[in-house]
């Protein structure tokens, strides 16, 4: 940039001139280590985004391998905690495919939210937004928390407010659990 200074002539014995005299100053700075820093931070954000990426990509893919093994072990654990094919020579293999089941689901249910958790961050989370109460909702969520945790005090009291929501509520009460 220019900054002009306006110097009278008249006062000078050497100066031949008779109008104003105009200087430029001009300022100059050094900006390259400003712009190697610049370029490397771009350089890291790509490759976080890269690094992301693949991780998702990954946690998708063996969610997906994961989750055809566990509904066969599940569908099985049922198969023998109900006695679907007679009864058992020893009563603790009811005991024993009950086991079976219940940490089978708690495993497909880590492998589901992995998948979720991967589907939000790659953005394809479809959302279905409706009118509900959240008392209606944080029940929901503690019956469920209840019921998959085996609580053995599951004396909790919670005040909600009987407001009414507009949002998923399965994806509500999935983040309340």
């Amino acid at each position: 940039s220019c900054i002009e200074v306006v110097l009278p002539t008249e006062n000078s014995r050497y100066e031949k001139r008779k109008g104003l005299r105009k200087l430029c100053v001009y300022t100059l700075h050094d900006i390259t280590a400003q712009k190697m820093v610049e370029g490397r931070e771009r350089e890291a954000r790509i490759a976080h985004e890269k690094a992301s990426e693949a991780k998702s990509t990954l946690i998708g893919t063996m969610s997906h391998e994961l989750r055809t093994p566990l509904n066969a072990v599940c569908g099985f654990a049922d198969l023998i905690a109900d006695s679907a094919l007679g009864e058992h020579a020893s009563p603790e293999y009811a005991e024993f495919g009950d086991h079976i089941r219940k940490s089978g689901k708690h495993l497909l249910n880590i492998v589901n939210d992995m998948l979720l958790a991967a589907r939000f961050q790659s953005g394809t989370v479809e959302t279905s937004p409706k009118e509900f109460l959240l008392s209606d909702l944080v029940e929901a969520a503690l019956d469920n928390s209840k019921k998959s945790q085996n609580w053995t005090d599951p004396e909790v009291i919670v005040n909600v407010p009987a407001e009414q929501v507009h949002a998923d509520y399965e994806l509500c009460k999935k983040a309340l659990e």
